[in-house]
């Protein structure tokens, strides 16, 4: 693949200072619908001009790819505000997926991969908007006790943060395990990396859920999420848990 090539892949499978122009896109985007159609999307593309080349990438693009993950890993630390949040752990997600391509999963695998992680960051999405329009902000701290306020709400924000960051039992914890297992025997530093990438993201969702969900919020008539959107919405995360075990175990 050409430098050209790399560089353009590094736009859609966002690498730092690239990711910039997707993160600047996500916020603008004023429609929850919109951002979640650029979600499932936008790492496709990178994944299809991959896929095109056919061509392995060199080692310098690797470790690029694993200091994006990081760096956006350990930005997440410090945001507060569920839609920014959501676009850095997609940044840190997608960056993962260059160190798929020199190994033996396919421009399918990949692909599915890359479903897996994006549909939880839809949800996000969509729920960020949600938030908003019930109680002003999805902002750590300022709404504060959405679990006293809206629980059916909070408790699907819970679980797409968990499903989004690959928390163990998630469709995204299996994908992670099996791509740490099999980078380890080649490049046990970069396997190393990705451990902390991935503990970076449980830290910043415990942060992320203390602010939102935790406090001494109390019920005040604001409208909760209907039992059928939660049923859905939960039912949605579940299915990929299934898929995954079906797909990463090999089971058919």
């Amino acid at each position: 693949m050409s430098t050209f090539g790399l560089l353009i892949a590094a736009l859609f499978l966002p690498l730092f200072p690239f990711s910039a122009v997707f993160n600047q896109i996500f916020q603008r985007l004023p429609n929850a619908w919109l951002r979640g159609l650029l979600l499932l999307a936008w790492p496709q593309a990178g994944l299809a001009i991959i896929a095109q080349a056919g061509s392995r990438v060199p080692d310098w693009l690797l470790t690029w790819a694993i200091a994006s993950a990081l760096f956006y890993a350990f930005r997440m630390l410090a945001t507060r505000e569920l839609g920014i949040w959501t676009g850095f752990m997609a940044s840190s997600l997608w960056a993962l997926l260059w160190l798929t391509v020199n190994g033996d999963t396919s421009a399918l695998d990949r692909s599915l991969s890359a479903l897996v992680f994006s549909v939880p960051l839809v949800l996000l999405a969509i729920l960020t908007r949600s938030i908003e329009s019930r109680v002003g902000a999805a902002y750590a701290g300022a709404p504060g006790g959405l679990a006293q306020i809206v629980p059916r709400l909070a408790a699907v924000v819970v679980a797409a943060i968990l499903a989004a960051t690959a928390t163990p039992l998630s469709a995204g914890f299996f994908i992670m395990l099996e791509a740490i297992v099999n980078i380890t025997p080649a490049a046990p530093t970069l396997a190393c990396i990705t451990l902390l990438t991935w503990f970076f993201w449980s830290w910043a969702s415990a942060r992320m859920l203390q602010g939102l969900i935790a406090g001494p919020g109390e019920p005040d008539g604001t409208p909760d999420l209907s039992v059928a959107a939660m049923a859905l919405m939960l039912g949605v995360l579940a299915a990929l848990v299934f898929a995954s075990l079906y797909w990463v175990g090999d089971l058919s």
